[in-house]
């Protein structure tokens, strides 16, 4: 049995669950044709006929009056959709294999809900929506983006609120210019400015902790999504005095002036190498070096040499590693099959 996704809600169902369409199989789902109807009939207040009707018109099916029972029993019917759907099964086939859509039906919407509905009925509608929109702060597209329920106690919605997260908002995708700005990152931007607005509130009502606690809702949501700067973490501010202090506690300044080179590299070995680093001689050393020049020039399609370069060689300045090789290092470097590393003349060719 094939499978399709639905448009609507995205998950993939097999052919059963859809309904069959003038053309081919309907790209919603059954369930969420049902949800399409309860918006239209209840959630928006047109009533469980007109419901019926709009949806019809929107799914492409044939809206037959004389199925339907009366008001009393059609709004007893639990899912009303999948009902009249069942109630048509056998006629939206017609005789000819093709299935009816909703130019088959009645659509005279005067024949269906009387002659009483006039032009001026309609005009008075628009008119009132239009005005009620007009009332309202912010445009459509806003409220969509921003909601309608306060932000916070005492905090309204108006224009000027609107427009100053817009704004907000248009900063923090300008950070992102030449990138995706994916869903997951919009809501996530949405969210910061919201709150940095509810932040903003708070502080001039005198509410800090109120405050402290939304900014730090808001820090911690940034960190996770990666949307602050390195840079823009707070630090301490920097004090030179602090700075000559700790370099001539490490040797590395005198009087306010700094030694020669040979004089700061005595102090680092001094101050920071006090002790050996680390517990294998300086044959370990050689051996790495050599595996990554070799590894190097393979990389370039050159031979591997038997001979390193001299200015390759280390020298323990600091005396970093042991002196004399430990039974662990040696059978280490005789399973590894290492030998001693051999290194060219100053100057000499490869």
């Amino acid at each position: 049995m094939e499978v399709q996704v639905c448009r609507y809600c995205g998950a993939e169902k097999t052919e059963d669950y859809f309904y069959d369409r003038p053309g081919g199989l309907s790209p919603i789902c059954i369930e969420c044709e049902q949800h399409i109807y309860d918006r239209l009939s209840e959630n928006k207040g047109v009533g469980a006929y007109i419901g019926l009707f709009a949806t019809c018109a929107a799914l492409n099916v044939p809206f037959w009056p004389d199925k339907l029972p009366l008001v009393k029993d059609f709004l007893e019917i639990e899912d009303r959709w999948c009902w009249y759907n069942e109630a048509i099964a056998e006629e939206v086939h017609g005789e000819n294999g093709l299935v009816r859509g909703f130019f088959d039906g009645e659509t005279n919407i005067l024949h269906i809900f009387g002659t009483s509905l006039s032009k001026t009925d309609v005009a008075k509608y628009i008119q009132v929506t239009q005005e009620h929109e007009a009332s309202r702060p912010g445009t459509r597209e806003q409220r969509e983006r921003w909601g309608v329920e306060p932000l916070a106690k005492g905090l309204s919605w108006s224009d000027k609120l609107y427009d100053e997260l817009d704004r907000q908002f248009e900063n923090w995708c300008g950070r992102y210019r030449g990138q995706v700005i994916t869903p997951q990152l919009a809501d996530s931007i949405i969210k910061v400015c919201r709150w940095n607005a509810i932040t903003d509130f708070l502080m001039r009502e005198g509410e800090y902790l109120s405050a402290q606690k939304v900014q730090k809702m808001c820090d911690d949501l940034m960190a996770s999504e990666q949307m602050r700067k390195k840079d823009e973490k707070p630090v301490e501010n920097f004090r030179y005095d602090a700075c000559v202090l700790s370099l001539e506690k490490a040797g590395i300044m005198e009087d306010e002036g700094f030694k020669t080179l040979d004089g700061v590299k005595e102090a680092f070995a001094d101050y920071f190498l006090t002790a050996r680093k680390y517990k294998y001689t300086g044959d370990v050393l050689d051996q790495v070096i050599e595996d990554i020049y070799n590894n190097a020039r393979m990389n370039g399609d050159l031979p591997p040499v038997e001979e390193l370069p001299a200015e390759l060689e280390p020298h323990d300045d600091f005396e970093e590693f042991e002196p004399e090789a430990d039974e662990n290092e040696a059978e280490r470097m005789r399973y590894a099959g290492a030998v001693k590393v051999v290194y060219g003349e100053p100057g000499g060719g490869l």
